[in-house]
């Protein structure tokens, strides 16, 4: 498979098992020395901490998480993906709002050929 189909199965995936709270499945696409680099949040590694951050969200109220691609490429066994990203998330009057935001994914391309995130970096497009 190539990288570019690799990510965009990624997405499908990631998104489809996101909406339906899925969190076991959703590390399923992260490498084992997965590295989390949250907006406004300690620096994580590896699967545990990929599942306890995407549980954070959810647990939060997070959902109708869409990806939007801007860029991606490869070069070797490593690649990258730069993309937009939108959620319906709890708003102050108790309803939903639209959140967006964006994000760069590192992937790296294992020993059985396989592509998986190796580190994530995201953060909102609203002001802190």
């Amino acid at each position: 498979m190539s990288f570019e189909e690799a990510v965009r199965e990624t997405d499908v995936r990631f998104t489809e098992t996101f909406n339906r709270g899925d969190t076991k499945s959703l590390v399923g696409s992260h490498a084992d020395d997965f590295l989390l680099l949250p907006s406004n949040g300690p620096t994580e590694r590896g699967a545990k901490a990929a599942r306890s951050g995407l549980q954070e969200l959810m647990d939060a109220g997070w959902k109708n998480l869409s990806f939007e691609t801007m860029e991606l490429g490869s070069e070797g066994s490593l690649g990258y993906h730069v993309g937009q990203c939108s959620a319906d998330v709890p708003a102050e009057n108790g309803g939903t709002k639209r959140e967006k935001g964006k994000y760069v994914d590192v992937y790296k391309r294992l020993a059985d050929g396989s592509w998986k995130i190796h580190v994530t970096m995201f953060n909102s497009d609203e002001s802190a």
